[in-house]
């Protein structure tokens, strides 16, 4: 189903807060884009953008197209069935909701989660952070000299996230919480700031 969780707003109010200029021509990656819900906001947040969202799996991007045409955005969002490293060029901002959810970890979720999301949309491998360790060199390559990557975590993630993102030479700027007061969004970049 794919159904966006309240914690994923945490990334969309940090870019605000990052890109104050609401009017700029900025250039926007969404790895695993879903639905493409991420994508749509900051579109609609940044009316001269443009972005790019994309997923592995073709249903989701079914989706992501219907929610794209439906806020009529089609001609500023390109979406690309393909891993995480088939975007081409560098990007202002990067963001991801990744696969977090420990493997051991996913009987444990409410049934309105594991019951109809799709296990590749949840599952994070042993330790919960195989999207991370996957992720590091993609935004290395991917992201500008003054770019930025908000990546969503799980709780208790932030220290192990921020040490992978770390070892590939990106710099943690802070950790954001999301409205619980946990610990849900990694604000990254190629250099310290």
């Amino acid at each position: 189903m794919l159904i966006p969780r309240p914690e994923t707003e945490t990334l969309v109010e940090e870019s605000l807060r990052l890109f104050p200029d609401r009017n700029a021509g900025y250039r926007f990656l969404d790895l695993g884009t879903g639905t493409a819900c991420l994508l749509v906001a900051l579109l609609k947040e940044f009316p001269n953008a443009t972005g790019v969202g994309v997923d592995s799996s073709k249903a989701a991007l079914n989706w992501a197209r219907r929610n794209v045409t439906s806020h009529r955005l089609h001609c500023r969002c390109t979406l690309a069935l393909g891993n995480w490293d088939s975007a081409e060029g560098r990007f202002d901002l990067i963001v991801s909701n990744p696969p977090y959810i420990a493997t051991s970890d996913r009987s444990a979720l409410p049934v309105d989660v594991r019951g109809y999301e799709p296990a590749a949309a949840l599952d994070g491998g042993q330790d919960g952070l195989k999207s991370y360790r996957a992720l590091a060199p993609v935004l290395m390559k991917h992201l500008k000299p003054s770019g930025w990557a908000l990546l969503e975590m799980g709780a208790g993630q932030h220290h192990l996230a921020s040490e992978i993102m770390a070892a590939q030479g990106l710099f943690v700027a802070r950790v954001v919480a999301d409205l619980a007061g946990l610990a849900r969004c990694l604000v990254v970049s190629p250099t310290s700031r």
